[in-house]
């Protein structure tokens, strides 16, 4: 089974472009993730396909670093559910 998780947030940010390009290198990519939605929610995956605890916290910590407002991290479910 492949795992993964949703995640919303709102950036609260005036260059909403530039801090979700941010994300996506930052919290995403340079973690071997994927992601999957908008700017506002979307659900992530390891490329691999074995996502972990270890991610969903990584995603969660560098949101809080960036004091993005709203962050819902859900937890790991079947991705091919």
């Amino acid at each position: 089974m492949i795992y993964g998780f949703e995640v919303s947030m709102d950036f609260h940010n005036n260059d909403l472009d530039q801090m979700f390009s941010r994300f996506i290198a930052e919290a995403i990519e340079a973690n071997g993730l994927c992601f999957g939605g908008s700017a506002e929610e979307g659900f992530i995956v390891a490329v691999d396909g074995r996502t972990t605890e270890n991610h969903r916290e990584l995603v969660k910590n560098w949101l809080k670093k960036e004091n993005v407002a709203k962050i819902n991290v859900g937890d790991l479910v079947n991705a091919n559910s």
